[in-house]
Formats: C-alpha cells, structure tokens, sequence
C-alpha cells in the first residue's frame, strides 16, 4: 500500500496530490478573504510536477494600490456619476432593484439548491418535523386544557342570581327518556316546559365545567393525553395520512386542532407530491434527453454523427445476425456445446453512440429507421441494450467520461459534419479541426483515467487529408498502433474514375465490404475449417466450399505495410503459422471444412486448367473513348498531384483516338497551369484545330468552361460528341460559389443527370448506350437518379458511387478487423504497388461457351493467361463472375460448379504486382 503511495502514475498518489492543492487553494482562498480592501484579489496558480503540487500566491500580501497617470480618483468618479443621475442614487431611480426580504429568501434558496440538488427535499422535511412537532403539542396541551378548564355541553348552570345548580339530576333524566321512547316527544317536551317554568329562567352554558367521571374518562381515553410522544404521534399520523378518526371528542379547540393538522399535512404532502412528480419528470427528461452515464465496459463507442452512421450501425447488426446464426443449433443455443467464438468484439459487444448534432429521441428515431430498411429486426438489435444513444460533446474530457471512453474496446471517431462547420466558420483556414480536438480529448482521457483502458483500436473517419495527424495518434501498452485515421475521400475519388473503366467495379466493392452475405471476414488460423496452421494458402483455399481464401495476416502486427508474401493476393505457397489470420470471402464467419481436396482433385484441376486456350489475345488494343467529367473536386487545385492521378487513372484504359473533356467553372489559366505546369502534360493542337493537352498515350485533354447544370453550356457539347462514359461529381470549383451542402450536392448531381437525359434523347446518337457515373452522400439519392434512356440502358441504372455506404462498410470493416486493416486498406490506397480489386473479361483468361469447374476456372487466373503466364510478376486470385445482365455477382460457386462463359462475362480478381 505505502508503495502504491509513492508511485506518480498510481490512481491514490494523483489523489493525494489533488488534495493538497485543494487544500492549499482553499488556504489561499482564506487568504484574500483576510487582506485589506484595496489589497489586490491573490491570484492562485496551481500546477502537477512530479510528486509536487506547488501552489503560488500572487498579489495576496502589500501597500494599497494607488491610482497611475491620469486615473481618476474615488471622490471624482463619485460626483461625476451623481451628476449624471440627478443627484439620486439607484434605488430611487429604479425600485426593481430593491431588495426586499422575499429576495433574500429567494437568493438563500437558489444557493442552497445549486449547492444540492436535495435541497428542496430537505427543507420540506424540515417543515414536516416542524409542523409535527406544533401540533403534537398543541394536541397534548388541549387535551390536558380540556380535562381541567374545558367547556363542556353537558354543563349547564342557572341564571339565577342564587346560582342553584340542577343537582338532582331532572334535566338528566329527561333527556335519557327522549332519546329512549321517541314516541313521548310530545308530553317529555312539555314536562321540560313546566320544569323551566319552575325555575323562573332560563339555562345557558357556562364557562366552568363539572368534572363528570364519565367525560373525564372520555378524555383521558383519547390518544395524545398520556404523554407528549403519544400526541407527537398522533400528529404524524394526521400530517403523514389525513385520516377522519370518529374517536376525538366532542370539543371545538380539538377539533380545530385537528382540522387545521389535517390541513397542514395536505398542502404539505401536495408540494411533496409536486416535489416527487417534478423530480420524477425531470429525471424522465434527462433520460430522455441522453445526459445519463454508461457505466459498462468493453463497448464499442462511436463518437459523432454523420449520414454513414445509420449504415454503420446496420452492419454491426449484421455482424451481430451472423455470430448469432452460426451458433444457432439446439446444443449451441441452448446447451452451450460447441460455440463458434466470435470473430471479433463489434459483434458481441453493445454500441453506445454519442452525438452533439441531434436530440437523442431523432438520433434513436434516425437509428431504428436504418436498421429496418435493411432488415435488422427490433429483437436483433434491441435499444437500451445493444445500441445506446447519449447526446454529449465528443471534445469534452468530461462527456467522454460520461460515456466510459476510457473503458471502451473500440472507438470509432465520426466528427466530418463539425468538421465542416469549423471549416466553413473558418473560411477554410481549419481542415479536421474537431476531428483533432477530439483525439487530443480522447488521447487525455486514455492516459489520465484511473481505469486501466483496454481500449484497443481507435478509428477515425477523415473528410480530408491531414498531414499532421500522425502527431495526435499513439500506441498501446505493447507498441502497436492504436490509432487508424482514414482518408476515404482519395478512395472515393480513385473508385469514381476507376468504375469508368470497370462498369460495376463499384457494386462488387461495395458486396465484397459488406457485412451481409458473401464478404470479407477473417478467422484465426486454428478455428478456420477446423485449422489450417502448417498448410499453405493454395490448401486453405481448396478447404473452403465455397468462397475464397484471399489473405493471410499476423495477428500482432504492428506496422502500416503489409509483410511480404501475405495480405491480400498473398503467396499461395505461403506456410500457414500459428497466430495467423485467414481473410476470406464467405457468407459465414465459420465455414465447415470441405473434403473434396482430399481425393487428389485439386491436384487434376490444376493440370487442367493449364491447357486452357484464352478467347482473346492478351495483347488487344483498347478501344476508342470519350469521356466527359461534369464538376469539380477543389483538392485538385490544391494538390495537383491528385488530379494527375487520376487523369492517368482513366485513360489507362483508352485506345487511340480517346479524348477526355472536362466541363467545370475553373477559369482558363489556372486550368491551364494546373494540366502544363504541376501536372505535366504537354500542350498540343489537334485534328480540328482546337487547342488542349495529350497524354503519353496519345489521349486528349480538353478544357471546356462552364457549368453542367446549365443547358445552355452542356447541350452543345453533348450534341458535337459522341459521349461513352459521363462522370458526374457533385462539387464544383471554388470560382463556381461557396461549397455546397451534402444534400444540394446530390441534388445536383440529379439536376445534372436529368439534363443529361434530356439533351442525350434530342442528340444525332441518342440510342447510343452512355454508362453514367455518379456519386451520393445521401441514401435515397440512387434511387431517385435517371440516367440517359437508351435501348441498351434499360436494366441499368446509373453506376452510383454511394459514398456514404462505402464510408460505414469500410470503416465497420476496420473497427471490426484492425489487425488486417493494413491489408484491407490498400484497396483504398491511391498507389498501384498495393493490391486492387479488377473486373478483367473471362475471354482473356478462359475459353468462351465451354463449361468448366469454378476450381479451374480459379487456377488458370493464379497462373496467368496462357502463353503469358506472369505469375512470378502479378499474384492473382478470382473470386467471383459478374455477367453482363444487370450486372449480377455470381459468388457463391462451389470448386465443383461448372458453367460456361460468354464474351460479356467479366472475372472479378483481386490482384497484386509482386
């Protein structure tokens, strides 16, 4: 214990120190109570340093201070500020300003109340304990008053100046006979006459009363004369429930005793009910409005809102959905044998998700619809339980406490909307700002807490490059990477261009992210098929029925690169270790084991699929192609490298006589300085006189000025060129106006589409098939999207670039799987020395019209075209067919299946250059 004491970086010395300098604060606080009046206020600076908490008095001790210069002294303001009043002070002027008892009260009250939040409770229980004590001694004291010197109506005395007293007891008698023989009312009530008569007066009460040994039993019998605690007690009673007790006696002063009791206990218990109901509200409220704590431990924690959150959220439903199927028999649900283990935490652990941007009932609201759209039902996914919403400031070190951050498994950070703000506010000046504030909160948290983090992977979801953010990011414990920022916006761009050459590149990406079906998983080495370690990648693939194996990782790999011979597309001769990680394609996280390898098949087709003839020659020349991009990204003026990427990106794939047009509001020069100068492309002039840059391939670089949105300027341009391919963005560049929201984005992305509609049908080729290219930050917008109407068009919708699911899936993907994220993110990098996903047509690798099985399908592409096999140069694994009719992914093949091909049938590999 004394050792923990003496540690700096144990919880109890941190605490320790604070106490002292609490305690040497509130010193210095007495101290300045103490000092004159004209001393100055002392200025209290208090800092941690190693095992000292110093704390330093500024200005607390010394001489008055006196007036500098041409400051005016204390009588000369005086009569300056009279005189501008009139001669009056304020409170004549101005009577709100009074201050009047009620305002004391009212100001001790606000104190109190803001020091406790359970101090109205306990003044009003105070007022109880007071009003009991009033009355139980009222009580007591009647009662004792009543027995002695009490009034009473049995006692009656004569008027008489004699003073003689009804002792024989006639008047007694009489009234026993009325009420015994109501039939003699009449004659009693004469007889009473007669005795009146008799008397010469008549009876009125008098004010001393004979003490009957009857009545004085009465009394004594009532609850509260024996002693003061019996009428303490009667008095709670009577505060506490309001009862109607028939046993009080006959007497006015107890009555009014207990009735102003019973009444006093009403409006007590009504303000103690307006208390309780007040409280009970407010404590709804607070529930409702997400301030609560989460007071759990090893969650998943989203930190921030954007458009991708509710998709985000669905595939970790969908993560749940598969961990709960492949344990779904009767022993494993019930009995507990045989549990797959889960694959990764999200799929077990709750979700709590913090946002600043919406209330916590639209955030739940916007939630519950994400998730039944894609068919996650209430029970698979339950509010309160598996998903928790609390609204809170993401930069705040004390709502991230609120939210147990220090406690969490895994953190996704999703802060691009403030981002935005800041930036907008800023005129640009602040890129990723509260994306930053957020890891330098979040990075305090982890370090000062007192809980011991087992956080292990942070995500964050980056709208734009940050050079700088390797400074905010960290390692763990055990020197891995516990920060993976993610630049999505260079894939987003790279994916656009790319689709343009591969039609439907963007629909298998976005299968092969998702958490549902056919997709990416991983599985330590010895749960995959029973366990894989000692065999090589070749044998792991011919194991699983159905699917692919595509990667192999080591677990605590702590780099950014991947190791040579593994990731994706690694060496099929690569020996499985112990501590791997299998990354496949499949639509279970735990595929059964396959015995068809064991017969020596594999073997036969791999020698089959080596005389194999291609339909098409490696070597066939592109075709021709005009591309048209209609918008802007502003990056590409910042950085032009970018922009040459993706230049050289798209005409990749262009033969000779291709031209690219950009339609955008850059104005001229700096187009041109940005093509020649940063990028590099020469000028040249071309067949129809017209100016522009080429390419080393020979491809035309043509700049036309103008908005795509506009008619007049999109019209004449479709109308002179025979369009292939059209690539519309939703931004636009900075001359065109400030930048646009998400949602005007997308809707001009539609306005675009439905122009380009327009003045395709009235252009001289308007059957020709124009494959559009689009992008969308909100979900709908695909659905709402109209693309050119041709014959061929008909099934085929534009190739939209849903930004916003891509976002969620691939940063699901990496919240799920951060130890294969290295892998995982080449698909995302820019670069060409990574692995990529292509759609190569099946004639270049295979025969047309020939049926084959999908395992030597598989193994003609791992050893290339024949006649140019380049296996030592490119690692190539295919894994799925997408055909030509409404692009459809045939994935779930079986190595046994066999089918034909057609010229239109597309392979989908995912290839490496070695």
């Amino acid at each position: 214990m004394a050792d923990k004491d003496k540690d700096p970086r144990s919880f109890k010395f941190k605490r320790n120190a604070w106490k002292k300098a609490v305690s040497n604060t509130a010193h210095v606080k007495r101290l300045g109570e103490s000092s004159t009046r004209n001393a100055a206020p002392p200025k209290v600076r208090t800092s941690f340093k190693g095992a000292n908490a110093k704390v330093a008095v500024e200005g607390a001790e010394g001489s008055p201070r006196k007036p500098e210069g041409a400051l005016e002294t204390f009588e000369e303001a005086y009569e300056v500020a009279m005189a501008r009043a009139n001669e009056q002070v304020l409170q004549l002027r101005d009577t709100n300003v009074q201050r009047s008892f009620a305002d004391e009260v009212s100001f001790m009250a606000e104190n109190l109340m803001a020091r406790s939040a359970w101090a109205p409770f306990v003044a009003l229980m105070a007022l109880f304990l007071g009003l009991v004590a009033i009355f139980g001694g009222l009580w007591f004291l009647g009662l004792k008053y009543e027995v002695n010197y009490g009034t009473s109506l049995k006692s009656f005395e004569q008027g008489t100046p004699s003073g003689v007293h009804d002792d024989d007891g006639a008047l007694d008698s009489l009234f026993e006979a009325l009420t015994s023989n109501a039939a003699q009312y009449e004659s009693l009530m004469d007889e009473l006459a007669s005795i009146k008569t008799a008397t010469g007066a008549s009876r009125r009460l008098k004010g001393v009363r004979p003490r009957e040994s009857g009545f004085r039993t009465q009394i004594a019998s009532t609850m509260g004369y024996n002693s003061l605690h019996e009428a303490i007690w009667y008095s709670v009673q009577l505060l506490a429930a309001g009862g109607v007790d028939d046993s009080i006696p006959d007497l006015t002063a107890l009555r009014v005793i207990y009735f102003l009791g019973l009444l006093s206990g009403l409006v007590v218990f009504a303000i103690l009910v307006g208390f309780i109901t007040d409280g009970v509200t407010t404590f709804m409220e607070s529930l409702n409005e997400g301030k609560t704590k989460v007071v759990t431990a090893g969650h998943t924690l989203v930190l921030g809102t954007n458009e991708a959150t509710p998709r985000l959220v669905a595939q970790i439903a969908h993560m749940r959905r598969a961990q709960t199927q492949c344990n779904s028999s009767f022993r494993q649900k019930y009995l507990g044998i045989g549990i797959h283990p889960p694959s990764t935490s999200v799929a077990v652990a709750p979700v709590v998700v913090m946002t600043n941007t919406k209330e916590k009932a639209e955030m739940k609201e916007k939630l519950a619809e994400g998730l039944a759209s894609r068919g996650i039902e209430e029970d698979e996914m339950v509010m309160g339980r598996d998903l928790m919403v609390r609204v809170g400031d993401s930069t705040s070190t004390h709502d991230l406490m609120r939210v147990s951050a220090d406690t969490a498994l895994n953190i996704l950070i999703m802060m691009t909307e403030r981002d935005d703000e800041e930036r907008d506010a800023s005129g640009g000046k602040i890129q990723n700002g509260a994306t930053l504030r957020t890891i330098l909160a979040l990075r305090h948290v982890l370090f000062t807490s007192a809980n011991d983090s087992p956080t292990r992977n942070i995500v964050i979801q980056l709208a734009r490059p940050c050079k700088h953010m390797a400074s905010a990011t960290f390692c763990d414990d055990g020197g891995r990477r516990l920060i993976r920022p993610m630049d999505l916006s260079l894939f987003m761009n790279s994916l656009i261009f790319a689709c343009a050459a591969q039609e439907g590149l963007a629909h298998v990406l976005m299968m092969l992210l998702d958490a549902e079906g056919f997709s990416f998983k991983r599985r330590k080495a010895h749960l995959f098929c029973g366990g894989v370690i000692g065999k090589t990648i070749g044998d792991c693939d011919d194991m699983l029925e159905k699917g692919a194996v595509i990667g192999v990782m080591p677990t605590n790999w702590g780099g950014e690169d991947v190791p040579p011979g593994m990731g994706l597309a690694p060496d099929m001769d690569y020996v499985v270790k112990r501590g791997d990680l299998i990354i496949f394609v499949s639509d279970t996280i735990s595929p059964p084991p396959s015995s068809a390898h064991e017969d020596g098949s594999a073997t036969a087709d791999v020698e089959a699929a080596k005389l194999l003839e291609p339909a098409e020659g490696f070597d066939t020349p592109h075709a021709s192609m005009q591309a048209l991009i209609c918008g802007w990204r502003p990056v590409w003026t910042d950085e032009s490298k970018r922009l040459r990427a993706r230049i050289e990106q798209i005409t990749l794939g262009m033969g000779a006589g291709s031209a690219l047009y950009f339609l955008n509001a850059v104005p001229e020069d700096l187009f041109k300085r940005l093509i020649e100068v940063e990028c590099g492309f020469s000028a040249a002039t071309f067949s129809d006189g017209k100016a522009g840059w080429a390419t080393a391939q020979g491809v035309e670089l043509r700049h036309v000025p103008g908005d795509a949105a506009d008619q007049d300027d999109l019209e004449p341009l479709v109308h002179a060129i025979s369009f292939d391919v059209a690539i519309v963005l939703g931004s636009q560049a900075r001359a065109a106006g400030d930048a646009l929201s998400p949602a005007n984005m997308d809707t001009r992305v539609l306005d675009i589409l439905l122009l380009l509609r327009h003045v395709h049908a009235t252009s001289p080729n308007p059957n020709k098939y124009l494959h559009v290219i689009g992008e969308n930050n909100v979900d709908e917008t695909a659905m709402l999207a109209l693309a050119p109407r041709t014959k061929d068009s008909l099934n085929k919708p534009p190739d939209f670039i849903n930004t916003q699911a891509i976002y969620a899936r691939a940063l699901t993907l990496t919240l799920a799987y951060p130890a294969i994220y290295p892998a995982i993110a080449e698909l995302f990098d820019d670069g060409n020395s990574g692995a990529s996903v292509r759609l190569v047509r099946a004639a270049r690798y295979l025969p047309l019209h020939v049926e084959l099985k999908w395992n030597v399908v598989q193994a003609r592409v791992i050893a290339g075209p024949r006649g140019h096999e380049d296996s030592h140069l490119f690692r190539r694994i295919c894994i799925a067919i997408l055909t030509a009719d409404n692009n459809k992914i045939i994935i779930d093949l079986a190595n046994d299946d066999v089918r034909s091909y057609c010229d239109t049938d597309r392979l989908v590999v995912i290839e490496r250059k070695v």
